[in-house]
């Protein structure tokens, strides 16, 4: 059995929306389809940084000292998989991480 293909579905935007959509999506050499999905990712991954950012927030100074303590020997014995914070996020995650230390609640 063979799934019916996706057909595709009018949305009501203005003739403006619709022609900037469409610039912008040329200029990223792609459909307009495949730019609103761009900007789906980027906003769920924004949501995903907001959320990192509300529970770093509410960290207290013990959340602060355990997670040096824990951090500390992995970060010395095991070269960072960047499972957590990619590579070019963890010099700038460190230096965060060292500006907050033993400070309690952080605030954005």
């Amino acid at each position: 059995m063979t799934t019916p293909a996706k057909l595709p579905t009018t949305i009501k935007v203005s003739p403006d929306t619709r022609d900037k959509l469409k610039v912008l999506a040329k200029r990223q050499e792609c459909t307009i389809d495949q730019y609103l999905n761009k900007l789906i990712s980027m906003a769920d991954r924004e949501q995903r940084w907001d959320s990192l950012r509300a529970s770093v927030a509410a960290m207290s100074s013990q959340d602060w000292e355990d997670y040096a303590q824990e951090a500390k020997p992995q970060r010395a014995d095991v070269p960072w998989d960047g499972a957590t914070v990619a590579d070019e996020w963890q010099e700038e995650w460190d230096a965060y991480v060292a500006r907050h230390a033993g400070k309690g609640t952080v605030a954005n």
